[in-house]
C-alpha cells in the first residue's frame, strides 16, 4: 500500500490505516470522517483511489470485506 488519493471527499479527514494484525493478516481500513458540520458527500462519484506498488507481476483480486457507510446520525449501510 502506497497511499490514498482523495478525489470526491476533499473536506473530510483521512484516517486511513494500513494494519498488520498479530495473526499475520494484513488489512487496509480506508476511513474518512466529516468533522463538524461540513457539507456531506452526496450523489454518485469517485470518492478515493487506493494506490499500491507491486514488487513483482501478480494477478490482483482486491475484494471489499465488511465495508460500511455511516451518516452524521450514525445510521449505517453495509456495502
Amino acid at each position: 500500500f502506497v497511499g490514498v488519493e482523495v478525489t470526491g471527499m476533499n473536506k473530510m479527514e483521512n484516517l486511513t490505516n494500513d494494519r498488520l494484525h498479530t495473526n499475520g493478516d494484513k488489512a487496509l481500513y480506508p476511513t474518512f470522517v466529516n468533522i463538524g458540520d461540513k457539507e456531506p458527500v452526496e450523489g454518485t462519484k469517485e470518492l478515493f483511489v487506493l494506490k499500491f506498488k507491486a514488487r513483482r507481476d501478480v494477478k490482483f483480486d482486491l475484494k471489499l470485506k465488511d465495508g460500511m457507510l455511516v451518516d452524521k446520525k450514525l445510521n449505517t449501510k453495509k456495502l
